[in-house]
């Protein structure tokens, strides 16, 4: 009796195995760091960006996984805006971070997206102090260039952990 409880009790706990198999054909994941080109949906600066305002982009191509599409081209890409500095006296630049991006797969599975956006335009600064050193101070009113991220402006970023579908 307890051998045929044994055969019985081995041939379910296989039958199990073979019924939930941990790879199939059907089975869609994203692995952890996967790239996802993305470009700027619209034109910013950093003289009307302000820290924690949403920016949005879109995915350039088409992402698969086993040969099936997860996240299509043209899925809005939504991020926020993390530090913004216009530009400012002494010839200090304008400054945009961006980060805590967030895309949809095709069946609306939010997917957290990692990477970080930081444009700077070029400083002016040495040049402020030394005009209004040799020539006169109104040059430290100088202001820096502000900065743009323009739309159709493309980008990488990559999934923050394996994505199970």
């Amino acid at each position: 009796m307890k051998k045929i409880l044994s055969l019985i009790l081995l041939v379910s706990f296989f039958s199990v195995g073979l019924s939930f198999p941990a790879y199939s054909e059907n089975y869609n994941m994203i692995p952890a760091n996967t790239p996802i080109t993305i470009q700027a949906a619209n034109n910013y600066n950093s003289n009307n960006l302000k820290t924690g305002d949403k920016v949005f982009f879109t995915v350039v191509n088409d992402i698969t996984a086993n040969g099936k599409v997860v996240i299509a081209a043209g899925t809005p890409v939504t991020a926020v805006a993390t530090k913004v500095k216009a530009r400012s006296r002494i010839g200090k630049p304008g400054e945009i971070n961006i980060g805590e991006f967030h895309t949809t797969s095709v069946n609306g599975l939010n997917i957290p997206l990692t990477g970080v956006i930081m444009e700077k335009a070029k400083s002016k600064m040495a040049l402020s102090i030394t005009l209004s050193a040799i020539i006169i101070p109104f040059f430290l009113l100088m202001r820096g260039k502000d900065v743009a991220i323009n739309q159709g402006l493309k980008y990488t970023v990559f999934t923050t952990s394996n994505t199970n579908f």
